[in-house]
């Protein structure tokens, strides 16, 4: 009986030991799993995923006045043609974007973007020559309607400061290449010629690519966990070199934005 109750005291022990080192074992693989991948939290106790954000823009776009290259074209035979003094005015439009923020430091990282805005056609206006066969036609080329399309594609360096707890101030600027597509209507031509009556023209447009650049600053406001409203304003250019027919010259299109943000950050 005597060694019954022993052999039951040492299993007893043993399991006792054996539950014990599990335990401690548990606790060491756990403290090594937090050292090598660390479950960071908010101040809601949260846990913090990757840094990836996605970030919507909706933003009334300033279209400045474009003025188009000259144009010569030599024909050959005296036959000439001349596109002087163009100048395109637009209202104001609007600007949808969105990008993809991917961290690359503390407070820094790099936004992929892309959008399209949209400008409507003021008044176009350029002076025409043309030369053909000894005689000469001149005047002056009016649009009084159409539209315009920008679509980036851009990369934008970012960074970002708190201003409070619930307050973020950003900084930005990148580049990249950028598509317009201008489109015209309700044109008329005006001859230099008072005897002879105005001529209506066709509807017209053409396309370009050019190289963009960008900067601005935005304000953010932490609303929810992970997620912010913002104010942004900012600013675009182009090149004046068209890639998609480099014996043109391109526009310089320049836009002044100012709008809203939403960010959510996965």
């Amino acid at each position: 009986m005597n060694t019954k109750m022993i052999l039951l005291s040492g299993a007893v022990s043993i399991v006792g030991i054996a539950r014990s080192v599990g335990a401690d074992t548990y606790d060491l693989l756990q403290d090594d799993a937090s050292a090598v991948v660390p479950l960071e939290t908010d101040s809601n106790g949260d846990t913090e995923e990757c840094g990836l954000y996605l970030r919507i823009g909706a933003s009334v776009n300033f279209l400045m006045d474009v003025k188009r290259e000259d144009r010569f074209v030599d024909f050959g035979g005296g036959d000439v043609f001349s596109r002087t003094n163009v100048d395109m005015k637009f209202d104001p439009g609007l600007e949808f974007n969105i990008a993809l923020g991917i961290p690359l430091a503390e407070r820094w990282s790099i936004e992929l973007m892309t959008g399209i805005s949209m400008n409507r056609l003021k008044k176009s206006t350029a002076d025409l020559s043309q030369t053909r066969g000894g005689v000469t036609v001149s005047g002056v080329s009016i649009f009084n309607d159409g539209n315009l399309y920008q679509v980036p594609i851009v990369a934008n360096l970012r960074y970002e400061f708190d201003l409070t707890e619930t307050l973020g101030l950003g900084l930005y600027a990148g580049g990249g290449m950028q598509y317009t597509y201008n489109e015209f209507s309700d044109g008329v031509f005006v001859f230099a010629d008072p005897s002879r009556s105005p001529a209506s023209q066709p509807d017209g447009s053409y396309y370009t690519w050019t190289l963009r650049y960008q900067f601005g600053i935005d304000l953010s406001w932490n609303v929810a966990t992970n997620t912010t409203l913002g104010l942004r304003v900012g600013y675009s250019g182009t090149g004046d070199r068209d890639y998609a027919d480099p014996d043109q010259a391109g526009e310089a299109y320049r836009n002044a934005t100012i709008g809203a943000t939403f960010s959510h950050t996965f």
